[in-house]
């Protein structure tokens, strides 16, 4: 949880349950001064008070307010709210995070974490304040994005969804769309407290789900709390905004606008899908769910979000968890703001691995943008402060399926010295490669002009031709190591299936209707082709390749390639570090990634020491045939990975990573 430091502060200490809530006293005009006082109270409940969600903002410009007679410091974003929020005639009684928990005394900020969902959930309404507009033209976009999302419910509400659908609805609204995008792009819908502050009560949701149109998918929203979206003077509800940019994400999918605020929206529900989906796993007989697997699915569906403490990376998540789990939780896992970040990601990740078998928790967070000033951690302990990929429902399953395989198999990973400063992860695996040749990334280096370019070309005939050759060059590259004779003759088994991933690849995960349409196997396979043997294309090449060298260049941009002794090839991710000569590819059991590890030492007993450097995106074919298949929940999923292991046990070694 975010804090100030340096100020002093009007709290008395809490006794027993009691809590603090604020009085918010009238204002006749926007001018005066900011007045409030401190309410110390049993738990309230219903329409006494309402709770109050923001996103803090920079700490390091506060303005100040009156609390209880002395002057106190908060933020310019939570100042603006207060402001606004200000009735004229009368007191307003609210629970603010900032002012109600003493945030100098850590004991009670460890507390009070634990008690904030039942805070948000108990109170009559939530407030969700987004900003205020700065010019008029800003003030009018919100009422413009706002009127578009309650037409979109109403649509939704009825029998009329299909004209959703239409190109012309589209069309009519687009600047309202745009505008509607701007608005889930604020820093609020990145802001990991939100997820627990507009939860709804687990034992609301039986039977009260909020339905979307056909094809859209849905979450559970509390209708007995309402949710009301401020931004500046106009309001909706949370509701109302969800619905609508739900149903909007699908119309205009492919505009990159549109693209950032969607994206927000939905990693929000992913949280919802993962959470209904772990209270449902244990039917469906494919493995034991434990209280890890449930920690490490909601912690990584939440990757995306952002905190100023980093430890409330995982502590904002902890009231997601089901009552059952939270009550097995060991004590060192329980909210604690005294302690440093890097044993609280320690513990975390080793608690995880140990209960669930899930040694993919040290992928979770490789996705994103590396924080300033990375934490000193084992390779194998993920730095949740960084931004991750956000977890869905599918993955979730699939996670869930190879980590409880290890575990019915009774050889589940170790952590051993757990309370030192450099524990071990020691886990069984295969080493399946060495890697021999490493190829430079594709990026923004290889921009530059060539010599060879006629001036009359025009520039956007020299980025497309640039792109062919820069994809060309890569891939024979890579055939040339496959196939250094030129034969032409069939490849071997490993090498031919390797070729086969890159195309795999290459087709996966289209972004729109138009990308899976020229993005298919077979239509890559005839490009994939005509860049190996047309080293000088015409036109009327450029214009026919053009979209689909566009997408091959996208997939490889910022990617290591990597061949090993073998003759087969590999894509690091654009993430991790930077491979090595000799360092090697090995899949750990109860993982269903292939990473790359490097030797670094050896144990007394001269087992290899390892640290983890990345990963690839290929994985051996009968993994990689369990982890593309459509749906796996059932047996026959934990049957492959059983299958996959049991069959290989002469090749595994004990690996030990630190």
């Amino acid at each position: 949880m975010e804090q100030f430091s340096g100020s002093t502060t009007p709290h008395r200490k809490l006794n027993g349950d009691e809590l603090r809530y604020v009085k918010l006293h009238p204002a006749a005009s926007d001018s005066d001064p900011v007045i409030c006082s401190l309410h110390y109270s049993p738990p309230l409940r219903g329409e006494s008070y309402e709770t109050l969600s923001y996103a803090w903002g920079s700490t390091a410009k506060t303005a100040p307010i009156t609390l209880d007679g002395c002057e106190f410091p908060v933020t310019i974003n939570l100042f603006d709210a207060l402001v606004q929020l200000r009735l004229q005639e009368q007191p307003r009684l609210l629970w603010i995070d900032a002012i109600c928990i003493n945030q100098q005394d850590g004991e009670e900020r460890s507390a009070l974490v634990q008690k904030m969902r039942d805070i948000y959930q108990h109170s009559g309404k939530t407030i969700v304040w987004l900003g205020t507009p700065g010019k008029k033209h800003e003030q009018d976009a919100i009422e413009a994005a706002y009127s578009i999302a309650r037409e979109i419910a109403s649509l939704l509400d009825g029998s009329e969804t299909s004209i959703l659908k239409e190109a012309e609805f589209y069309k009519k609204n687009r600047i309202s769309l745009l505008y509607l995008a701007d608005i889930c792009s604020r820093a609020w819908f990145r802001r990991v407290w939100v997820i627990q502050e507009v939860d709804r009560d687990q034992e609301q949701q039986q039977g009260d789900k909020t339905s979307l149109a056909a094809g859209i998918s849905s979450i559970r929203i509390s209708q007995q709390r309402e949710i009301w979206l401020y931004c500046g003077g106009s309001s909706i509800l949370f509701q109302t905004l969800f619905s609508a940019c739900e149903a909007a994400a699908l119309m205009v999918s492919t505009t990159a606008t549109w693209t950032i605020g969607s994206c927000r929206i939905r990693a929000m529900a992913n949280a919802y899908d993962i959470r209904r989906y772990l209270e449902e796993a244990e039917g469906y007989g494919h493995g034991t769910i434990t209280s890890g697997h449930k920690l490490a699915m909601i912690l990584s569906a939440a990757a995306y979000a952002k905190s100023t403490d980093p430890r409330d990376k995982i502590y904002a998540l902890l009231g997601l968890l089901p009552p059952s789990t939270l009550a097995v939780l060991p004590k060192n896992l329980k909210p604690d703001y005294t302690k440093d970040i890097s044993s609280i990601f320690k513990d975390y990740a080793a608690y995880i691995i140990r209960s669930a078998g899930l040694i993919d928790v040290m992928y979770f967070t490789a996705g994103g943008t590396k924080p300033k000033d990375p934490l000193s951690l084992p390779t194998w302990v993920p730095d949740w402060s960084r931004d991750g990929y956000a977890m869905s429902e599918k993955l979730a399953a699939k996670y869930c399926i190879a980590s409880s395989a290890v575990l019915a198999r009774g050889r589940g990973p170790q952590v051993r010295g757990a309370d030192t400063e450099s524990p071990r992860l020691v886990v069984n695996g295969i080493r399946t490669g060495t890697i021999k040749l490493i190829l430079p990334r594709i990026g923004k280096d290889s921009h530059k002009r060539e010599d060879n370019r006629g001036p009359k070309e025009k520039l956007e005939n020299l980025s497309v031709k640039r792109k062919y050759m820069h994809v060309r060059n890569y891939l024979c590259i890579l055939e040339l190591i496959r196939d250094p004779h030129g034969t032409g003759h069939e490849l071997p088994q490993q090498v031919q299936w390797a070729k086969d991933n890159w195309l795999r690849l290459l087709t996966r995960s289209p972004k729109s209707a138009r990308d899976s349409a020229t993005t298919s196997l077979e239509t890559v396979s005839k490009v994939y082709d005509t860049l190996l043997t047309d080293p000088d294309p015409s036109p009327e090449t450029l214009a026919r390749t053009e979209f689909v060298v566009y997408h091959i260049y996208r997939r490889l941009s910022g990617r290591t390639a990597v061949v090993c002794s073998d003759g087969t090839s590999h894509l690091c991710d654009r993430y991790g570090g930077e491979p090595q000569i000799e360092d090697c590819l090995f899949v750990l059991e109860g993982s269903v990634h292939q990473y790359v590890l490097r030797p670094v030492g050896s144990c007394y007993n001269r087992d290899i020491v390892w640290q983890r450097i990345n990963n690839t995106s290929f994985r051996p074919p009968e993994l990689q045939a369990f982890w593309e298949a459509g749906k796996a929940t059932n047996v026959t999923a934990h049957k492959k990975v059983t299958e996959f292991w049991e069959r290989n046990e002469e090749l595994v070694e004990r690996v030990i990573i630190v």
